[in-house]
């Protein structure tokens, strides 16, 4: 089943607020195209609902929602974060 870590709920609520998206909307994660034309790559994006289709989940009080297009990418995989030059980023971990 796919995890976001407390550490990840963290920094996606702070970027949520960041943006000024509001404390009900959920992270959905889909599959988008890279500008290149490369193959798809997961993306989030704060939405305020899930798409029709989409796997809802639930951590600490963060809303995701998976596509159905990524579910078995991410299915048994962990969305956390680690420290980066300057910050902090996301890291899907399998």
């Amino acid at each position: 089943m796919f995890t976001i870590t407390q550490e990840a709920v963290t920094l996606l609520t702070n970027e949520r607020s960041l943006r000024g998206a509001p404390d009900t909307y959920g992270v959905r994660i889909f599959a988008a195209m890279p500008p290149e034309g490369d193959s798809p790559q997961v993306a989030l994006a704060f939405v305020p609902e899930p798409a029709a289709g989409d796997e809802v989940t639930e951590h600490s009080g963060l809303a995701a929602f998976v596509a159905p297009e990524v579910a078995n990418v991410v299915g048994d995989a962990i969305l956390d974060a680690s420290a980066a030059d300057g910050g902090a980023e996301l890291v899907l971990r399998s």
